[in-house]
C-alpha cells in the first residue's frame, strides 16, 4: 500500500510540474505575440491547434507512404487515419486520457495472448512477495 501511494505521489508531482512548466512557457509566448495575459480559451485553441497541425503533417507522411500501395488498399486506410484522427481532435481532455488507458490495457492484453512473450509477462506483470520486485504491484494488476 505504501509503494502504491508513494508511486501515485510521485507521479502526480512530476506530472503537475511538467504541466505547470508548460501552462507558464505556453502562456508567456502567448503574452508575447498578443500583448495581453492570454485566458484560458486562448491556450486551449493555441493548444488544439499545434495538436492539428502534427496531425497534419503525420497524415501527409502517411499520404506519401500510401501512394506505394493498391489505390483500394491506400483509399480506405487513408480513410480510416482521418476518421480516427478526427475523433481524437473533437474529443475532449477526459476522452482523449480514457482512450490512452483503454490503448494500453489492449496493448497488455494482447502481450498476454503472445506466448513469446509469455516468459516476460510472467516475470514483470506478476507479483511474488519474495520476488523482490515491488513494482510487479503496480503491473499485476493489468493481469
Amino acid at each position: 500500500m505504501l509503494f502504491c501511494g508513494t508511486f501515485a505521489l510521485a507521479t502526480y508531482v512530476v506530472c503537475s510540474s511538467q504541466t505547470e512548466a508548460e501552462t507558464f512557457a505556453t502562456a508567456t509566448a502567448l503574452h508575447q505575440q498578443t500583448g495581453r495575459i492570454p485566458s484560458s480559451a486562448d491556450m486551449w485553441m493555441l493548444r488544439e491547434r499545434a495538436e492539428f497541425q502534427k496531425w497534419s503533417k503525420q497524415g501527409a507522411a502517411l499520404s506519401e507512404r500510401l501512394k506505394q500501395w493498391p489505390k483500394l488498399v491506400a483509399y480506405h486506410v487513408g480513410n480510416v487515419y482521418v476518421i480516427a484522427i478526427n475523433s481524437w481532435l473533437r474529443a475532449g481532455e477526459s476522452k482523449r486520457t480514457a482512450l490512452k488507458i483503454v490503448a494500453l490495457n489492449t496493448l497488455i492484453f494482447a502481450a498476454w495472448k503472445l506466448p513469446r512473450l509469455k516468459p516476460f509477462m510472467m516475470t514483470h506483470f506478476t507479483h511474488y512477495a519474495l520476488s523482490g520486485k515491488s513494482y510487479t504491484m503496480l503491473t499485476s494488476v493489468f493481469r
